[in-house]
């Protein structure tokens, strides 16, 4: 059977991250991603949970009010700590059950995809779950995909994930930093 794509991250993600990692989630919304993320370092390394809504914020650190080794930050994913994360995770679109009028959008995500593309560790992933049905999150997943399709393939090795009987449905895009 073939999972949904959130299981297919999930299972990227479980596969990649060790034990001491640094991980940033940029979009950390109600704070399932991060829970995972958390469970997956334990109780080493380090997660940063990143949103620009302050609601998000405060769901995330409920869900993880166990956890210590987590840094909340309410900011735009256009900005991200000066870190070397080996895996960076993007779950774009619009804070599940707050005001749709909020959402990630093509520019400022490209240009947190660009500061991404140069943090990231060597043999890092960057894991972009894109939501393309409404107008804006379609944008957003032509522009992403443009912008990975152009990766230099001596650096990046790029993989898409998409239903193609499926018109609008979520999709799945990772990108593996190789040197």
């Amino acid at each position: 059977m073939i999972k949904p794509h959130i299981d297919k991250a999930h299972s990227l993600w479980k596969n990649h991250v060790k034990m001491g990692d640094t991980i940033i989630d940029a979009t950390c919304g109600n704070g399932h991603d991060s829970l995972y993320l958390s469970n997956l370092l334990k109780e080493s390394g380090t997660l940063y949970c990143i949103d620009i809504q302050k609601q998000a914020i405060i769901e995330t650190q409920k869900r993880l009010k166990s956890a210590s080794n987590v840094q909340f930050l309410h900011q735009s994913h256009e900005t991200l700590p000066p870190c070397s994360p080996s895996l960076i995770v993007y779950n774009l679109g619009y804070l599940p059950g707050s005001d749709k009028q909020v959402k990630t959008v093509a520019d400022s995500t490209l240009r947190s995809l660009e500061v991404s593309a140069k943090l990231l560790s060597v043999n890092g992933i960057c894991s972009i779950m894109c939501y393309p049905g409404h107008t804006e999150g379609l944008t957003e997943q032509k522009e992403i995909l443009n912008w990975a399709q152009n990766l230099e393939c001596n650096q990046f090795r790029v993989s898409y994930l998409q239903w193609v009987n499926k018109a609008n449905h979520p999709s799945l895009l990772v990108v593996e930093k190789l040197k």
